[in-house]
């Protein structure tokens, strides 16, 4: 992953622990430019809204908008407190399924998915 701009890694934690009920984890790669989906070769609709919390913080709520933009646990520059990981493992039924990163990611989505009211 490149980063184009720096990083504010202790607001990002500092988000996380103070709004745990509200966000889920903090995605590195998305921002507002994103409004196409490569993997599904779509564009992104609807697109979501987002609210500021400083100069370099955006958050929305994944569940009004699709494909990039929910896609909430990703293994591509995402920052998750350990509590949540912890929750989406004891969720996934086949636990083979965390052996690797790809089939992870894709297990860990479907449950969240699947218990959508316990994740922002």
């Amino acid at each position: 992953m490149l980063f184009f701009k720096s990083v504010d890694i202790p607001s990002i934690l500092l988000l996380l622990k103070e709004k745990e009920e509200s966000v889920f984890g903090a995605h590195l790669k998305l921002y507002p430019g994103i409004t196409y989906s490569h993997t599904t070769n779509k564009m992104i609709s609807p697109f979501p809204t987002f609210e500021k919390l400083n100069d370099s913080i955006l958050v929305f709520d994944r569940t009004k908008t699709c494909l990039d933009w929910n896609y909430p646990f990703d293994f591509c520059g995402s920052i998750y407190p350990l509590e949540t990981v912890v929750s989406v493992i004891e969720r996934i039924s086949d636990k083979q399924k965390i052996r690797k990163p790809n089939t992870f990611e894709f297990a860990g989505n479907l449950a969240i998915k699947k218990e959508e009211h316990l994740y922002p």
